[in-house]
């Protein structure tokens, strides 16, 4: 049985009364949104504020927001208080029949069970009332719901699903950008995202780059404890990153510095459980340096800082950093005590994240000890456990998945926002009915002759529009017509030199050795065997022309392996180390589309052998549907504003990209290399628009 019940709206109330009462209300209950658990309040909300019940007064209002608020303080210090105020603040909402206030106080009790360590039961509540919290259609809602999931799931070691929730919750703050106007929900995501992919060291780049996305949303809010938590992640990012080479310590140190950046802002705040978590992590860097004393004295500073609530995840981290610090000492005794306690406490939490740590730390103690029982135990315990946390396959399918459900998510979206919008609408017109006969007929008069000219107006303008938009059509399509000319042209000029010219000259190199084995001995004169060499070096680079000029990888394996093996045969011509990287899967396009691409590629390479004096380029081509982004970065003498604005190969490359319906920025200074950014929507290079 539901915990809270969900009511159909109450008939509208009529009187002039009744209506100050609601704007009374609405203006006492916005302060509900400003709580620090629910984020801020999103405009798509206050409607359900208007389909309160008639019995649901300002003094009620009062009531609710004042039992609400303070829950939300108290659960700092005292989560069994907070739990009682919550769950008085649901009993007042059902008393009531304010149902939306209900389904916030369940969400607000969940993550109360989350604080206390009770992660199931927070989970098991959630899941009890979802179908009767997304009934009420709110975005915001739906946010808090979506990130509380991933949040659950995170710590019940479900790392799957709790990625598959947090790119829901990023889609939706994409449709609905209201909902985080303090940046609360994208710092969470972003933390919670880095975290999870900071499990695998393979994923470990992928960590990185969300963390760096929360440490600009922390800079951005001047927010310090976020900047706190993003600081602990990348220590642990570029740690976890380092054990990959143990005998270089360059990445342990680099982790240490962001943990002591992170504690040093945490005890200036007095963020005691940011700052155990920086010491726990800090003492976890110092035993894999193998100095078991500077990990243990971590510990130790730990424990000595005032206790909190959920302090259970911070203990276990403790004890698992004694314990591997004494197995570095040989004390097996200590050692197995410590991490036995920490297991109990983690089993104890659902903790499957360090219960796997854990276990593949027992199971290294008695392999030492030769009890080889016990280490099988543990080994297989750990191997259950590592499998189940992270699948690189799973996810990339989940990411798949994702992107097609947005897609259908958005178009129903917009039918329903469009419902409601006709409904609001309706409501508003009626209202302005009754305002207009009030006002008079000489109101009236003056509204539909503004009514009239603004139209006129708006149609002008559209007119406008259409006519400017038809200009830049045919730009684009006189473009595309000169790009398929230079093709085809190019095309042309590769077939001739390949059947033609190539052709003639390796006959004239038959009658070379015709004649060498006419007259003996020819090869003993020297200009016999140079004029030899030159027809060879001719025919290869006639060769080489020709393939670059109608590339027959391109058409067979696609523009990725093209791009690949262009760089490769450059870089090993020149000398300079071309790096190509790939960022998602890139389905096979329009040849044309993908021949201009390779194009870019070529001349923006070449530029940079010509002018650049680089020693090193990077080629990246991302794609994230529908969007194609190609990079390419040189660490070379770099270009002013001045060469950026008057080159002939740019303006060429910025005409090209124009073409295509795509953006370029270009970026650099002396003697720092150039960056240029190309981005292409793969959704508009379709039949309509052939390259």
């Amino acid at each position: 049985m539901s915990l809270f019940p969900f009511h159909d709206p109450p008939p509208r109330a009529s009187s002039f009364k009744q209506l100050v009462a609601k704007l009374l209300l609405l203006s006492g209950c916005l302060i509900l949104y400003t709580a620090p658990l629910f984020g801020q309040s999103d405009k798509d909300e206050l409607v359900h504020f208007s389909n309160l019940p008639k019995t649901y007064s300002f003094q009620d209002s009062v009531l609710f927001v004042t039992l609400y608020q303070k829950a939300n303080t108290v659960s700092k210090f005292d989560v069994d208080s907070a739990l009682l105020l919550m769950r008085s603040a649901l009993q007042h909402c059902n008393r009531v029949g304010y149902s939306y206030g209900s389904a916030n106080c369940i969400m607000g009790i969940s993550y109360l069970y989350f604080e206390k360590g009770e992660t199931k039961k927070a989970l098991q509540l959630l899941t009890k009332e979802e179908q009767a919290i997304r009934s009420f259609k709110a975005p915001k809602l739906d946010m808090e719901l979506d990130t509380k999931y991933g949040k659950y799931y995170k710590q019940l070691g479900y790392q799957d699903t709790a990625i598959r929730y947090y790119f829901k919750a990023l889609d939706l703050l994409q449709r609905h950008p209201s909902i985080d106007t303090t940046g609360f929900y994208y710092h969470t995501i972003f933390t919670d995202l880095g975290s999870i992919f900071m499990v695998d060291k393979a994923d470990i780049p992928v960590a990185i780059r969300y963390f760096e996305k929360g440490l600009a949303v922390a800079r951005q809010y001047k927010n310090d404890s976020w900047l706190c938590s993003i600081l602990i992640g990348m220590g642990g990012a570029y740690a976890n990153q380092q054990l990959v080479d143990t005998n270089n310590h360059s990445g342990f140190r680099k982790g240490l510095k962001y943990m002591a950046d992170a504690l040093h802002i945490a005890l200036k705040n007095d963020y005691h459980f940011a700052a155990k978590n920086a010491y726990n992590n800090m003492a976890a860097i110092y035993v894999n340096m193998n100095e078991p004393d500077s990990a243990e004295l971590c510990v130790k500073k730990a424990r000595q800082l005032p206790a909190g609530p959920n302090d259970q995840a911070n203990e276990v981290r403790s004890l698992l950093a004694l314990g591997a610090s004494f197995i570095k000492k040989k004390d097996y005794t200590k050692a197995v005590t410590y991490l036995d306690q920490a297991r109990k406490y983690s089993i104890d939490q659902q903790a499957r994240n360090d219960l796997a740590d854990i276990d593949k730390t027992l199971y290294a103690l008695y392999v030492e000890t030769g009890e080889y029982d016990k280490a099988l135990a543990h080994l297989q315990a750990y191997t259950f456990l590592r499998d189940s946390l992270i699948d690189e396959d799973k996810i990339r399918a989940i990411t798949e998945l994702e992107v097609k459900y947005q897609m259908a998510e958005k178009d129903k979206s917009i039918v329903e926002q469009s419902l409601t919008l006709i409904r609001q609408q309706n409501r508003l017109k009626e209202k302005n009915i009754w305002i207009g006969i009030g006002i008079g007929s000489t109101l009236l008069l003056a509204v539909l002759l503004f009514i009239i000219r603004r139209n006129y107006q708006h149609r002008r303008r559209r007119e406008e529009e259409k006519q400017q938009l038809w200009k830049q059509d045919e730009e684009i399509r006189h473009l595309k017509a000169v790009i398929s000319g230079e093709e085809k042209e190019r095309a042309r000029i590769g077939r001739e030199l390949h059947d033609g010219v190539v052709g003639q000259l390796s006959a004239a190199k038959m009658n070379f050795t015709m004649i060498q084995s006419k007259y003996p001995y020819p090869e003993l004169h020297a200009d016999f065997k140079e004029a030899l060499s030159y027809l060879d070096d001719t025919a290869q680079e006639l060769r080489k022309a020709a393939h670059n000029l109608m590339p027959g990888i391109l058409i067979e394996q696609g523009l990725v392996t093209a791009v690949d093996a262009f760089c490769e045969k450059t870089a090993t011509f020149t000398g300079i180390q071309i790096d190509v990287h790939q960022d998602g899967l890139l389905p096979r396009l329009d040849i044309d589309f993908e021949l201009s691409v390779y194009r870019m590629v070529q001349e923006l390479v070449q530029n940079i052998i010509k002018h650049a004096n680089a020693t090193r380029v990077l080629v990246q081509l991302d794609y994230h549907e529908p969007m194609l982004i190609l990079t390419v970065e040189d660490n070379g003498v770099g270009i002013t504003k001045k060469q950026a604005a008057s080159g002939v190969g740019l303006n060429n490359l910025k005409t090209r990209v124009n073409a295509l319906q795509g953006n370029v920025a270009l970026s650099g200074n002396e003697g720092e290399g150039t960056s240029v950014y190309i981005e292409f929507d793969i959704s508009l290079i379709n039949s309509a628009h052939e390259i």
